[in-house]
């Protein structure tokens, strides 16, 4: 991670000017803002206002909430947004790197701090933001996806499968259709738990799926077996008594939690001995990556998977790659030459 302090890089295309003086025509603008507005404080004011006048989730917004509590504990409760230098970020952003955060994870903390600097610069609460003399070059991630096999998959649904023969119950015809819509969709285990009855289409089988900033899309269920397991569970959902229409539900008739589906998926995975760690996450890599390993398109991929950058869809080709690379290498007959 490498982060250069250079005064020429604007956050903007242009720099805010300079506070006006307490005399000037212009100070009327900055009435509003004390003058030694503490940053505990400045935190709390933005999460109330710019969450107030933006649609964003309430997931990002614990998210952003999150990440500046961070930095404020790091800073210290009586810093002023003022005195904030780019150095003081700096040291934030190596103790992170210090303290084992992934990539990712620092990235999203640091645009969780030039969001909140950009606000009161706009505000005009400080002249300029402190992010805009800092750049942050941070190491790409080659962690790659951890995937289950086909056969990893099979054994999954066969245990849910025969746990629905044995009972017949609707919690257990909940999971089997819970794993088949995770296979089926790769969609993230929040996007899951947000479905809701009206979600299923079934004119053409397919699924809307209300994603991160809120986009949506569609799903698609083209397997016979998988799809009816998924209506027949909608039949006996829309008969059952709940609070809401979420699609998935918990026996007491309540929306289930991200957890929940986590703790289903583990009961099933240690009865089905898989040994591997899989999480709701681990179904979306997987199917990344066997589409794309059996020929899919990287944007219809790209699409099924909601991202909204190809980006994020092409390191699942890593692992495609890296697998190729294993079969050519065990396989090729030039490995059996002696010279």
């Amino acid at each position: 991670m490498t982060l250069v302090l250079d005064s020429n890089i604007p956050e903007y295309p242009f720099r805010p000017p300079a506070l006006p003086s307490s005399g000037s025509a212009n100070s009327r603008y900055c009435t509003a803002v004390p003058p030694r507005l503490r940053l505990v404080d400045a935190i709390e004011q933005y999460l109330a206002g710019y969450f107030a006048t933006n649609d964003r989730s309430r997931k990002t917004a614990d998210a952003y909430a999150l990440d500046l509590r961070q930095f404020d504990a790091f800073v210290g409760a009586r810093k002023t947004v003022r005195s904030i230098k780019p150095e003081l970020i700096e040291s934030w952003a190596q103790k992170l790197k210090n303290d084992g955060y992934a990539t990712a994870s620092i990235r999203r903390k640091l645009a969780s701090v030039r969001g909140f600097f950009a606000y009161w610069t706009r505000k005009r609460a400080i002249p300029f933001s402190p992010m805009s003399g800092l750049r942050v070059e941070l190491a790409v991630s080659r962690t790659l996806p951890i995937f289950m096999t086909i056969d990893e998959v099979a054994a999954i649904l066969r245990e849910a499968s025969r746990r629905f023969a044995n009972g017949g119950d609707f919690l257990s015809l909940r999971d089997l259709a819970i794993i088949e819509v995770l296979f089926a969709t790769g969609m993230r285990v929040g996007e899951l738990v947000s479905l809701r009855l009206s979600d299923m289409r079934p004119d053409d089988r397919s699924l809307l799926i209300r994603g991160k900033g809120r986009r949506e899309r569609l799903a698609f269920f083209v397997e016979p077996i998988s799809y009816a397991r998924i209506t027949d569970y909608q039949t006996q959902r829309t008969a059952t008594p709940s609070l809401d229409d979420s699609l998935f539900v918990n026996a007491a008739g309540r929306p289930l939690t991200t957890q929940s589906v986590a703790n289903i998926l583990r009961d099933l995975c240690t009865a089905a001995g898989i040994q591997k760690h899989v999480t709701p996450h681990t179904f979306r890599h997987t199917v990344a990556t066997l589409l794309l390993r059996n020929g899919a398109d990287i944007r219809i991929v790209q699409e099924l998977l909601g991202h909204s950058s190809i980006t994020m869809t092409q390191r699942y080709t890593h692992v495609v790659k890296e697998q190729m690379v294993r079969v050519v290498t065990a396989c090729h007959p030039r490995a059996a030459m002696a010279t």
